[in-house]
């Protein structure tokens, strides 16, 4: 299907990072690895529709995943329907284009939500300075060996590390506790930020 590829909206809470609680609608991308020859990046109107007759139009925090850089134009149409505050951007941090990255800045706040894939990081996010746009960074951790990893990639591509948030690695409320009690006091040791996890709560 041509235009936006839309897996999923729905509203819920922010599982975890910067925002975590806070109440947001959730735009779900399916990632495109590869656009395709001859992409039109028209929205359909159905997509428009879905997220109106949802009741959605008016939410002032929206989040965005699904490598949405893919789809960027698309996605500027898509704020024709939706006039959120603040838009919070998730992705591997692949790809990184100036212009896109601070488009919208003159009429949000922008907030680029980065879980680094290791092996294919732009460095350009390491140093993003435009007005009303934030970058921070997130990793999954389990234990030190983790942070040790993420230390010494944020140290290779010049991260500060007061913008990484270790989220714990878990799927269940059952090992949340235990794991956030380690990832509290090596973020204290990295000099770096640790955020709760919701597991498998909306609303």
């Amino acid at each position: 299907m041509k235009g936006l590829s839309v897996n999923r909206v729905y509203k819920g809470l922010q599982e975890e990072g910067m925002f975590y609680g806070h109440p947001a609608v959730f735009l779900n991308l399916k990632p495109l690895p590869v656009v395709p020859e001859g992409y039109d990046f028209q929205i359909p109107e159905q997509v428009g529709l879905s997220i109106l007759m949802a009741g959605l139009a008016d939410t002032n925090y929206l989040v965005i995943n699904g490598n949405p850089l893919l789809q960027w134009d698309s996605l500027i149409k898509l704020y024709s329907y939706l006039r959120p505050s603040k838009i919070e951007i998730q992705t591997e941090g692949t790809i990184f284009d100036q212009k896109k990255v601070g488009v919208l800045s003159g009429v949000h706040s922008l907030y680029y939500a980065i879980s680094p894939n290791y092996g294919k990081f732009s460095k350009e996010w390491a140093t993003v300075n435009i007005p009303n746009v934030t970058v921070f960074f997130k990793f999954l951790v389990s234990e030190e060996k983790d942070v040790e990893k993420v230390a010494i990639f944020a140290q290779h591509y010049e991260l500060r590390t007061g913008d990484i948030y270790l989220i714990p690695n878990v799927q269940d409320n059952e090992n949340l506790i235990p794991t956030l009690t380690t990832i509290f006091k090596l973020a204290v040791r990295y000099n770096m930020k640790a955020s709760p996890k919701l597991c498998g709560l909306s609303i």
